[in-house]
């Protein structure tokens, strides 16, 4: 027999089992005594199959490993022995975990909590079993949920601890105004209002638009006849208002009798203004004469004294 014979029959004899639940593969003493007679003599080797595979994936149990002369694979330990059971026609021994035995001997013990706590590290092979209990307090404070905050740091209504409610987090006193709606400065035309202040920052407040007080007017109306714009406008959530005030209309004068002819005119207010003044003559009929301006163009009152 090669070496390479030994080696392999060595192997073999170390493996007791590998199981699934059912039609699981077993290697037995009757599979080594095949392998000797078939790889030892010269006889025609025998062509049928030594042992049949299970669909495994199909299983609700995990398979166990033994080794001869390592650990119990018995009722003592947390395999429990059974019958294969298979198709195969092989038989056999079929060993399957027990997963309550296996969760306790690897430290989960605990299957219910108290009241106001919650279980911590849950067994992989059974979630009814934890390795601890926790209160909500200390889990909350684990996830960084609070019932107090400190410095500029205040509770955040809307982010709630899933154990007690009453946890929250904490977040920057500017960040929760601003979810509030609250701003420290506001946008072109609007300004902010000392009535709505955040409880959380006094510097936030709610912006609303800027009333423009004294900015009575449109541009049309500030720029109506006789008026004119006065200083700059105000802008009030985008509309634009404006004070006026009377046209001056410098270099123009008050006419008694009107403008000249083509003159230029101005209005200030409701008066009409001119750059030329019109003279003061009383037309008469054709044929007579105006006797105020007979005379010297007019100059013949000069000579008497009142």
């Amino acid at each position: 027999m090669s070496d390479t014979r030994y080696l392999f029959i060595a192997a073999l004899l170390s493996a007791v089992s590998l199981s699934g639940n059912a039609n699981a593969l077993t290697v037995s003493d009757k599979l080594i005594s095949n392998f000797i007679n078939t790889h030892t003599y010269t006889s025609t080797p025998s062509t049928k199959s030594a042992a049949s595979f299970a669909q495994l994936d199909k299983s609700y149990k995990l398979a166990g490993v033994c080794f001869m002369g390592f650990g119990s694979c018995g009722d003592d330990g947390f395999y429990n022995k059974g019958s294969s059971g298979g198709g195969g026609g092989n038989g056999g021994d079929d060993f399957e975990i027990d997963t309550d035995k296996q969760c306790q001997n690897e430290g989960y013990t605990i299957t219910s909590c108290p009241a106001g706590s919650a279980a911590t590290g849950v067994c992989p092979y059974d979630n009814g079993y934890y390795s601890g209990c926790k209160s909500y307090e200390e889990l909350c404070k684990q996830d960084n949920y609070y019932k107090t905050c400190s410095g500029n740091m205040v509770l955040d209504p809307d982010q709630s601890c899933d154990y007690d409610s009453s946890y929250k987090k904490c977040i920057p006193s500017e960040e929760a105004c601003e979810d509030d709606g609250y701003q420290s400065s506001c946008e072109d035309g609007k300004i902010l209002d000392p009535g709505q202040v955040c409880s959380y920052n006094s510097s936030y407040q709610k912006c609303e638009c800027n009333p423009c007080d004294g900015f009575e007017y449109s541009y049309e109306e500030a720029t109506a006849q006789g008026y004119e714009v006065d200083g700059e406008g105000c802008n009030s959530c985008g509309v634009m208002k404006y004070k006026r005030k009377v046209k001056e209309c410098l270099g123009f004068s008050v006419c008694d009798c009107g403008g000249e002819i083509g003159t230029v005119e101005c209005w200030s207010g409701e008066q009409q203004m001119f750059l030329s003044c019109k003279s003061c003559k009383t037309e008469c009929p054709t044929g007579e004469y105006d006797l105020n301006d007979y005379w010297c163009n007019g100059a013949l009152k000069c000579f008497f004294k009142p």
